[in-house]
């Protein structure tokens, strides 16, 4: 292997660890927000999506891939502003799921049922059942995610764990949409 695909591979992994802390410290962190300031969910996402946005343009300005994001958004417009919408959505609903239900449960829903969606378009692509190597950590991550929601409304969960889970679906489905339609952008980025 090249040094070059080697320093990507491990760029790559780089990115995936920050995603999920940043995605795992997020329900925590507007929790803390909630208990210091009277913000809503949507607001904190507003802030946490523009904060985001300056850091990506920081990025594309810095790696020189800002004429990559305005051939981008010349050639697939529709598209673009779709995934884009999709990520806000999935941001603002998982948080006002932290809200109504607790962090647990929001982010265990919310980022277990993406994958789970994503194998189900893959089966449906393929016409065919995934292999057992496919099958066995979706089924655990639908018992999981029974587990989980089926657990919400007893013992330390938000004031409206029914509503909570509700968003918290409605987050993964966002976010498997935001990842499914996102996947030929990023190729055509490449």
């Amino acid at each position: 292997m090249s040094p070059r695909p080697a320093l990507r591979a491990r760029a790559g992994l780089v990115q995936i660890c920050l995603a999920g802390a940043l995605w795992g410290t997020g329900g925590l962190a507007v929790e803390v927000v909630r208990d210091h300031a009277p913000l809503s969910p949507l607001t904190i996402s507003a802030y946490r999506t523009g904060i985001a946005a300056l850091v990506l343009l920081a990025a594309a300005l810095l790696l020189r891939r800002l004429g990559d994001v305005r051939r981008l958004l010349r050639e697939r417009p529709g598209l673009t502003c779709l995934v884009g919408l999709c990520t806000a959505a999935y941001q603002a609903l998982y948080f006002a799921s932290v809200v109504a239900v607790g962090v647990t449960v929001s982010t265990v829903v919310s980022l277990g049922l993406a994958p789970l969606l994503l194998a189900g378009r893959d089966a449906v692509r393929r016409r065919a059942l995934p292999s057992p190597r496919e099958a066995l950590p979706v089924v655990a991550a639908l018992v999981g995610l029974v587990l989980v929601s089926g657990t919400a409304g007893h013992g330390d969960t938000g004031p409206e764990p029914v509503l909570g889970v509700v968003l918290a679906v409605a987050s993964g489905t966002a976010y498997a949409a935001a990842t499914a339609w996102g996947e030929g952008l990023a190729r055509s980025t490449d």
